[in-house]
Parts: C-alpha cells; sequence; structure tokens
C-alpha cells in the first residue's frame, strides 16, 4: 500500500519489488511513501472491501480509521472487514 501524502489517497496494489515501485512511482510524485507490504497477495480482497472508496484504478480515498489499523496483524491475514471511505 502507498500513500500519497499529497491529498491523502491510497494505492493498492501488488509488485514483485515493492521498493523499487516506490521509487518509479515517486520519480513523478515525490510525495509517495510506501506504508504496508503484505506477504500474501490480497490486492483483489482489498479492492472487493474498499470497492466503494476508489477513485480510480487502483487509487482509494480511505478514512483516518484506516491508518489505524493498516499495521494491525489481524489485517494482514485479509481478515479484517471494515469500511471506511471518507
Amino acid at each position: 500500500i502507498i500513500k500519497d501524502n499529497t491529498n491523502n489517497t491510497y494505492k493498492i496494489g501488488k509488485s514483485i519489488n515493492p521498493l523499487k515501485r516506490e521509487k518509479t512511482l515517486q520519480s513523478e510524485k515525490p510525495n509517495l511513501k510506501l506504508i504496508k507490504i503484505f506477504e500474501n497477495n490480497i490486492e483483489k480482497e482489498l479492492h472487493e472491501l474498499y470497492k466503494d472508496c476508489r477513485l480510480r484504478g487502483e487509487w482509494f480515498k480511505l478514512s483516518k480509521v484506516f491508518s489505524l489499523f493498516r499495521n494491525n496483524s489481524k489485517y494482514d491475514d485479509g481478515t479484517h472487514k471494515r469500511r471506511v471511505c471518507y
């Protein structure tokens, strides 16, 4: 998950090399910050969970509540089911 600190939006995607992907995206938008890497591929599940928060493509407008639990270990296995759109 990458956060755009300019507008507080989140990119939920998958990458073989997330750190390299962050650097590539930062070349166009320096205010991006990688905030979470998951061991398992739960991209589709997160896209479905937050579909009402989707702005376009892989970009989502999520609330501050999302920020509080994004580092929660139970979220890592995809079991957290709260919707938190702005």
